[in-house]
């Protein structure tokens, strides 16, 4: 090991811990801002009803059916799971702002259900699921 290269490195690091241009990025994006993931849920979702249904959009692009997975974890949480594949996995990527991989997302429901009462349809994208509304419990989120 040579220990002037050492030291160099050891003065570089301490000039800049000096400076307080880290106090002021970590002033305004705390530390846990960093590894929050919430900022920007993924997939997004759209939530409407109306007197007879409940219905969740769920936006999916390029998304295979056969990759979703959808189960309630509570009569009042939706889950969902899937995977988006790489397109060219054997290309060298240039540029990446779409989310690939693995993912998943728990959705607050308006209203409890139950696992039968779920309608999930699939169609470009979209994964639109239905279920009707509690009688007598309009309870909103």
């Amino acid at each position: 090991m040579d220990i002037e290269k050492v030291k160099k490195w050891l003065d570089l690091t301490n000039q800049y811990r000096m400076q307080d241009d880290w106090v002021k990025v970590f002033s305004h994006y705390p530390p846990k801002h960093f590894f929050e993931h919430n900022n920007n849920p993924f997939p997004k979702i759209d939530i409407y009803q109306d007197e007879l249904t409940n219905i969740i959009i769920v936006e999916i692009p390029g998304v295979r059916q056969e990759d979703i997975q959808l189960f309630l974890k509570t009569n009042r949480e939706l889950m969902i799971k899937g995977k988006i594949n790489f397109l060219f996995p054997n290309w060298i990527q240039i540029k990446k702002e779409r989310y690939l991989g693995e993912f998943e997302r728990i959705i607050q429901l308006p209203e409890p259900t139950e696992t039968h009462l779920i309608n999930p349809v699939y169609q470009s994208g979209i994964l639109q699921v239905t279920y009707p509304r509690a009688t007598g419990d309009t309870n909103q989120f």
